[in-house]
């Protein structure tokens, strides 16, 4: 027994939460900078910009399950022994640490280590943008040849999904720093500082991170649907090769 994915139902259903939480995030900033109504849970709870929240776990979720369907992929071309594997299994190593990341805050320590070779400044806020851009860089010339090799619309999707992702994570993260003006990671009137035009930049910020990661889903998704006609799950036993080839195209 199979069940096959349908691409347009799995993109509806993470959008509509994408939708939700950036509905929630808008009506929390609302709420505590025009109207002066400002309940600290829920204002920490929804807010995009923070960690361990619920945008947070969903930011996380989303990677998680970039990884799991690259984890698909790069078995599939290891099963078929295509040179394409090692680019693959690339990729899927990069979002398990994106995971990872994105629910631990690893990027932050960066921060840590440049205090042992300089002094805390107003670069502290630059540093992992910085060292992140720089491996954008360098993925991007690996991969360069890879991605042209793609059919043509998933080639697109890979693109849009890369400006989206890096150019919230890391080009917001910027603007974002030259708004407060100070390192975030020294003691600072934060209240202060972090006015409603800074959570909107944040906001921002976090849309393209998300909406990166949802085009690179769909990107997949219609990667799969292209070269073995879709998603299934197996219930039951593995099936056999004449089985397989008796599913629907």
């Amino acid at each position: 027994m199979y069940i096959r994915f349908s691409i347009t139902k799995i993109i509806f259903v993470l959008t509509a939460i994408a939708l939700l939480l950036i509905a929630a995030d808008l009506a929390v900033i609302t709420i505590k900078f025009k109207f002066g109504i400002h309940i600290v849970t829920v204002f920490e709870k929804f807010i995009l910009d923070d960690e361990g929240n619920v945008p947070a776990f969903f930011s996380s979720s989303i990677l998680l399950l970039t990884f799991y369907i690259l984890l698909a992929i790069t078995l599939i071309h290891r099963k078929e022994k295509s040179r394409e594997f090692l680019y693959w299994l690339g990729l899927t190593l990069i979002f398990l640490f994106l995971a990872f990341d994105e629910a631990a805050a690893l990027h932050e320590s960066l921060v840590k280590i440049f205090w042992r070779v300089h002094e805390p400044s107003g670069f502290d806020n630059y540093v992992w943008p910085t060292v992140y851009g720089v491996l954008f860089l360098l993925l991007a010339a690996i991969y360069f040849k890879f991605v042209l090799s793609l059919p043509r619309k998933v080639m697109i999707l890979f693109v849009l999904a890369a400006i989206l992702y890096v150019g919230g994570a890391i080009g917001l993260e910027f603007i974002g720093s030259m708004y407060i003006g100070q390192s975030w990671y020294q003691p600072l009137d934060w209240e202060k500082l972090a006015d409603g035009s800074y959570y909107l930049i944040a906001t921002i910020e976090e849309v393209g991170e998300i909406f990166g990661v949802l085009t690179f889903i769909f990107a997949l998704l219609t990667y799969i649907e292209m070269k073995w006609q879709g998603l299934y799950l197996y219930v039951g036993e593995t099936p056999t090769d004449k089985e397989t080839n008796q599913l629907p195209r």
